[in-house]
């Protein structure tokens, strides 16, 4: 039986790990990418990335999973007016951190690997860009698509391609899962402002009220 994304969110909250096998393989990737697919040296951990300046007073945390609908209307309904209002402000940064709960035939550690393969050889604001794009086509995933959005983006579209296909920073994400686990939470997206958890956020709504209310009881 395949696992749904129902049983292991159930299983990841009770604490069981649910081992989920890689659904692609290279002879799936087909791309007009010369590409080399042989695995990078892995990373086990690298700085989580950051939107806005480090030393805004107001520290946002983004639990995300990049095969979660929910996250996508997150990161293109919501993430935009938190920026304009507080991040540009210098009021509050944002900090990535991925909670990959992967299902069959669902791209969470291979997207999530990507986008940190793109932090590292773009930086920061590459990445949110390259995570912001992967959502907007979150129904059409393909290593054609993240090759070119790397590509747009100063990255080397076949060093994300390997690195997303061979789960390089799969490390990164896992240790950002446990973090998640270890505060209480279970489901994606899952805001934290200042080491609370946001209660009250409907991410079906494209709305940012309640996590703009929790940064507000935050500034002076």
């Amino acid at each position: 039986m395949n696992p749904t994304r129902r049983s292991v969110l159930t299983a990841i909250g009770t604490g069981t790990i649910v081992g989920v096998a890689g659904c692609l393989g290279d002879d799936e990737i087909d791309t007009s990418y010369d590409c080399s697919l042989d695995a990078p040296d892995t990373v086990s951990s690298m700085e989580a990335p950051v939107l806005g300046e480090s030393d805004a007073p107001v520290t946002v945390q983004v639990f995300e999973d990049f095969s979660c609908p929910h996250c996508a209307t997150f990161s293109t309904g919501v993430l935009p007016d938190l920026e304009s209002e507080y991040v540009d402000a210098g009021d509050a940064h944002i900090v990535h951190r991925d909670f990959p709960i992967p299902v069959s035939d669902e791209w969470s550690y291979e997207i999530a690997s990507a986008a940190r393969s793109v932090q590292d050889s773009a930086g920061d604001d590459a990445f949110f860009a390259f995570s912001k794009a992967m959502y907007e086509s979150i129904d059409n995933y393909s290593w054609q698509l993240v090759g070119d959005e790397a590509d747009a983006l100063d990255a080397d579209p076949c060093t994300t391609i390997a690195a997303g296909s061979n789960r390089t920073y799969e490390a990164v994400s896992d240790a950002d899962r446990e973090r998640a686990s270890n505060i209480g939470i279970s489901s994606t997206p899952s805001i934290v402002v200042e080491g609370s958890i946001v209660s009250g956020y409907d991410s079906v709504e494209e709305s940012c009220g309640p996590i703009a209310d929790a940064i507000d009881a935050e500034l002076p």
